[in-house]
């Protein structure tokens, strides 16, 4: 099959699926207590991602434990990053405020859960921060974007520090987790990297004519044990670019005072 059929055919299935995952978050959200309760949504997007995952045909391996609780601080190279993850346990994510207003997106990562940050205001940050707390009080885990945007995933941005102040506040544990993409080519991730001046439907449409795409998910050890969220925020940062095999690490954190035993220094084969 050419790449102009493959992407024609995914394109069909795409469309379905997006239609169908609109029409289930419309029956959810009339279904009493759905929007009350983080692990019905969480589900939700669970179930969706793993269909969008197959019009990709993208696979994902996961590499350490998904944790069950707490804050998960990722990088960020793709709308793919969400999918990927979601595939690997329930979760919710935060996301800027503009996602909430796109057409059908905004409707199925409200109905998902999603806490949105509006950037533009100077207590958004401490405000979705206070947001975690319900979900995280119900154990389930709360992942969100660090960087702010995403890159080409040859890097990884320094960290926002606000969105850490809960987990030192209240004693949360910070998992940090790396995603990275190879195509089945052998190319690496730039092309599967959503970022810069990318157009979003041209972006889907060059992944859906990939023949296959493969995503690995990374989970470091728990971070816990910090007095402020610019030293935890700098850990964590740290501990990502370990997990990529980016150089620098022994810069970013002390991983024998504040994280333990896990050589992070070794990324994921």
């Amino acid at each position: 099959m050419t790449s102009w059929l493959r992407g024609v055919w995914r394109m069909a299935r795409f469309v379905g699926v997006l239609g169908c995952a609109t029409i289930d978050g419309w029956r959810c959200r009339a279904r009493p207590g759905f929007l009350e309760d983080p692990h019905q949504r969480a589900n939700y997007l669970q179930y969706w991602a793993r269909r969008f995952l197959k019009c990709f045909n993208l696979t994902v391996t996961c590499n350490g434990l998904p944790p069950r609780t707490g804050l998960i601080a990722s990088n960020h190279t793709s709308y793919l990053d969400i999918v990927a993850l979601a595939d690997t346990m329930p979760c919710a994510f935060v996301s800027k405020s503009e996602v909430s207003r796109w057409p059908v997106i905004g409707m199925l990562t409200s109905v998902a859960g999603t806490l949105f940050l509006d950037r533009e205001r100077k207590r958004a940050a401490h405000e979705v921060a206070e947001s975690f707390a319900p979900v995280v009080g119900v154990g389930l885990p709360v992942c969100f974007f660090p960087e702010g945007t995403s890159t080409a995933g040859d890097r990884v941005l320094p960290f926002r520090a606000a969105l850490f102040e809960p987990a030192v506040s209240r004693g949360w544990i910070v998992t940090p987790v790396a995603v990275r993409y190879l195509l089945a080519d052998g190319q690496a991730a730039k092309q599967a990297a959503y970022w810069g001046d990318d157009v979003f439907i041209a972006h889907v449409w060059r992944l859906l004519k990939t023949e296959q795409i493969l995503a690995e998910v990374c989970f470091g050890e728990p971070l816990e044990g910090f007095e402020s969220r610019r030293e935890l925020s700098t850990a964590a940062h740290g501990a990502v670019r370990g997990l990529l095999g980016l150089p620098g690490l022994e810069h970013a954190f002390d991983p024998v005072r504040k994280v333990g035993s896990a050589d992070f220094g070794t990324h994921c084969e």
